[in-house]
């Protein structure tokens, strides 16, 4: 299973802390990364350059939290078998987060997308090439080449948010777990942008999100 991770050229600083915590895990080495950096309107097509066991991939549209998949659906068409966890940059991993990945490596077979949580996965969980391929329409409906419209398509993201989980008739939630806890709103990066950190124990995955509904009293869940 290959790591899909979904990004931005404004995005490095994410992108370092979510490298950082994954490097400290001993299966690192063992995996393979793609990461698919959105926003490169200026490129003729997309630019790709490996390091180690890295894919970096500058990608000529920014297509929200579609750029990774659309990037997969356009480079990897000789890779039809190939399974992906697709995550965002504005992640970070605890130390069982490879065990778990290998785990559902094994538990699951034939594989066609496993979401993360039950409702509102924000489009992280497993993909497979053919779930990928049998909504190639879809994706390239989502794609954006105009930075213009980036506000536009961020709207169209949030309605289309697990559409392509919601889309597979044999999609299924990661050993049917969901949001573990949260945490009251910080400016977990430093950039004036308070954020939740949402935890994520089948995957042992803590995403550090912007898109919350604000509320006067917001609650720590445990």
């Amino acid at each position: 299973m290959k790591i899909l991770i979904n990004s931005h050229n404004k995005s490095q600083k994410a992108l370092n802390v979510l490298f950082q915590s994954m490097k400290q895990c001993v299966d690192f080495a063992n995996f393979e990364f793609i990461v698919c950096i959105g926003g490169y309107y200026n490129l003729e097509n997309y630019i790709v350059e490996k390091q180690n066991n890295i894919t970096y991939i500058k990608c000529n549209h920014n297509s929200i939290d579609f750029t990774a998949l659309i990037t997969v659906l356009e480079l990897y068409e000789n890779e039809p078998n190939a399974v992906y966890l697709y995550i965002h940059d504005t992640c970070y991993v605890g130390s069982k987060f490879f065990t778990n990945v290998k785990d559902i490596q094994k538990t699951y077979d034939n594989i066609t997308s496993l979401r993360l949580a039950p409702l509102c996965s924000m489009n992280i969980g497993v993909y497979s090439s053919t779930i990928i391929f049998e909504n190639k329409q879809f994706l390239l409906n989502q794609k954006n080449t105009d930075e213009e419209k980036v506000q536009h398509f961020k709207k169209i993201g949030v309605f289309n948010e697990d559409s392509i989980f919601i889309r597979d008739r044999n999609s299924r939630v990661i050993f049917d777990k969901g949001l573990t806890r949260r945490t009251t709103p910080i400016d977990y990066y430093g950039t004036g942008v308070l954020r939740i950190i949402e935890y994520y124990e089948a995957l042992d995955l803590y995403k550090i999100k912007a898109n919350w509904v604000k509320k006067e009293n917001y609650e720590l869940n445990n």
